[in-house]
């Protein structure tokens, strides 16, 4: 009989720029152009109305968008990781329909699927929004897998379940 023992692999972040992933990947998806040109599609496309910014002049919105890449590089699907404002989500949603392509993630030299994270802020300049990618330093946590602070916190939270119910 043969016992193994698996680890969680750690997942290392990759980033270019301010765009992060954890993926598993050896290089991450990339937006054909600059992040300036990222930056420009989503000036392009997403403009500010009343229900977005109501009477705030400048109003600023921190987004952090989690797109999901096809192994050809198409977008497939989109999430919000931050964003405080429905409206402004639908307008983005609206204007990710119009993505072009990124070149694709790449494991071992082979195309895969993949998600990078994208900071954003979008700040109101009357009539249209001034995007910019965030300086903030968003980070993406490192999955470090099973720990011992993990398993002291899971077994205090067994103790204290089995008190509450049998003993308290």
């Amino acid at each position: 009989m043969q016992i193994m023992i698996v680890f969680a692999q750690q997942n290392q972040l990759h980033q270019y720029g301010t765009i992060y992933t954890d993926c598993d990947v050896d290089t991450l998806a990339l937006y054909g152009g600059t992040e300036e040109d990222l930056c420009a599609f989503f000036e392009q496309r997403v403009r500010p109305t009343h229900l977005m910014t109501g009477d705030n002049a400048n109003s600023s919105f921190f987004v952090v968008l989690k797109l999901y890449f096809s192994p050809l590089g198409l977008l497939d699907s989109s999430d919000y990781q931050t964003i405080s404002n429905v409206y402004l989500e639908k307008s983005i949603n609206k204007s990710l329909e119009k993505m072009p392509p990124w070149s694709p993630a790449k494991k071992d030299g082979v195309a895969v699927a993949s998600y990078v994270y994208l900071p954003l802020t979008f700040t109101d300049a009357g009539g249209w929004f001034d995007v910019s990618t965030s300086k903030m330093g968003y980070a993406v946590q490192k999955n470090q897998g099973f720990t011992p602070l993990k398993a002291l916190l899971m077994v205090g939270v067994i103790v204290i379940i089995y008190l509450e119910m049998f003993v308290w």
